[in-house]
Order: structure tokens, then C-alpha cells, then sequence
């Protein structure tokens, strides 16, 4: 606290960071005029830099809440506003890796080069201002980071996570990866072959006649299978 600047009988002490007013109030007081309370405050407070005009019945009211032989806090700088932290908005539905495959209504299939999260940086609150009328500084918005995993990048401008390639985005220790996989968004037609040899294939639509669908991984058709032939080395087909 600053040395107390006092007019007989009220006494004020400014904080060291101009951020607090605090009032002595002596047992005189009781003898005097809320009107006097407000004179002695005002005067009190030129000393120090600090503007402090109250009304009469709030210097009343100031002095009857004062502790005995105590200091009581009268007025009080401006807080700076806290400002917005930055967050990550998931743009796809992201399922959670370990879930068994009949915990999730459907996978969540991307293509190569989309947009799976977008980075929304914080923003700074609004300055503040002490009882000598300086500014006092926000606290900088907290940072976040987007969740690359596997099979991701960032793109160039830092706000966007982008798939690498085809296959299926899932949540993995917080971050965001995708999973190889063949894609085929339509349907697999009559008496054609769709082979993958090395990850799982998804077929957004359905499997015609004669058609022959097989996999290293996982077999996953969306639509209907008719009279084709599905194959997978693990030994996983879903129909949904």
C-alpha cells in the first residue's frame, strides 16, 4: 500500500497496484454529516491521484460498514475481461478407437484431403483500468492445438486438419487419426471385382449380381449384397 493520505477524521491508502481504495474511518465520524463523510472523502482522495466523488448517503453508508479501528475497502479499479480461449470444432463424427464394431451406428468414412477438425484461435479480453487510470493488460487467451494423428496434416494456414488419405477417422489417445481403407461411394456393379490388398474396404452403396468384394482387412457394405460374393482375410463382413 501506498503511505495513507488522510484528512482528520478519514484516512485512505491506495494499493500498490492501484487497484484498491481502502478507508479508515476514525470514531469522529459519528458526529458527522453524511455530507461531511463525502467532503473528507473526496478530499482525502486528491492526494493520491484518485478520483473518489461518492454521494453523501453512499459515504454514510461506507462509514457505517466500517470494521472498528479497521480498513475497508471503498473502491475498486476496473478487472480486465477475460477473453475467449481457443478451441477445436470436429467437423466429421468422429468414432472412438477400441469400440467394438457393434457400438457404432455407422463408421465415419473421409476422403483423402478432408477437413476433419478446424482450429477457432482465442480472443483477448478487454483491457482493464487502475484507480490512477492506467491500463491494465488481459491475460492472453489460452492456445489450442489440433489433435494430428496418424494420417493427418495441417493444412498451410494452421486452422484445418486434413485426411492424408482414404479410410476411416477415429479418436485415438485424444487425437485424431484415419485408417486406411479402400472407399467405394457408390454401388459395386454387376459381375465387377473390387480387391484391396492391403487395408479394409467400405462400400458406401451396394454389391450387385455377381460382383466379388474382397479384402486383407474388413468387408463394411452400407446398402444390400445380391447373390455376390464378399471375402475377407479376417473373417469380419458386415452388411448394415
Amino acid at each position: 500500500m501506498n503511505d495513507p493520505s488522510a484528512l482528520a477524521p478519514v484516512s485512505l491508502r491506495l494499493s500498490d497496484d492501484a487497484m484498491r481504495l481502502e478507508a479508515l474511518f476514525a470514531p469522529e465520524c459519528a458526529s458527522l454529516s453524511s455530507e461531511q463523510i463525502a467532503e473528507a472523502l473526496r478530499a482525502a482522495a486528491g492526494p493520491l491521484g484518485v478520483v473518489f466523488d461518492p454521494l453523501p448517503r453512499e459515504a454514510a453508508e461506507l462509514q457505517r460498514r466500517a470494521p472498528p479501528d479497521g480498513w475497508l475497502m471503498v473502491l475498486r479499479g476496473q478487472e480486465p475481461s477475460s477473453g475467449r480461449p481457443g478451441r477445436i470444432d470436429v467437423l466429421v463424427p468422429i468414432a472412438t478407437a477400441g469400440k467394438r464394431p457393434d457400438e457404432l451406428p455407422r463408421k465415419c468414412m473421409v476422403r483423402v484431403g478432408a477437413v476433419l477438425a478446424r482450429l477457432l484461435p482465442g480472443t483477448p479480453g478487454l483491457p482493464g483500468r487502475t484507480l490512477l487510470g492506467q491500463p491494465v493488460l488481459p491475460r492472453p487467451p489460452v492456445d489450442s492445438h489440433l489433435p494430428q494423428g496418424a494420417n493427418t496434416e495441417i493444412a498451410d494456414d494452421g486452422q484445418d486438419l486434413l485426411a492424408v488419405c482414404d479410410g476411416e477417422a477415429v479418436l485415438r489417445s485424444l487425437l485424431i487419426e484415419v485408417q486406411p481403407a479402400m472407399l467405394i461411394l457408390g454401388d459395386v456393379a454387376a459381375g465387377t471385382t473390387q480387391i484391396a490388398e492391403t487395408v479394409p474396404i467400405y462400400v458406401r452403396g451396394s454389391v450387385l449380381e455377381g460382383a466379388l468384394v474382397a479384402a486383407l482387412g474388413d468387408v463394411f457394405v452400407e446398402g444390400n449384397v445380391m447373390e455376390a460374393h464378399l471375402l475377407s482375410s479376417t473373417a469380419r463382413v458386415t452388411v448394415a
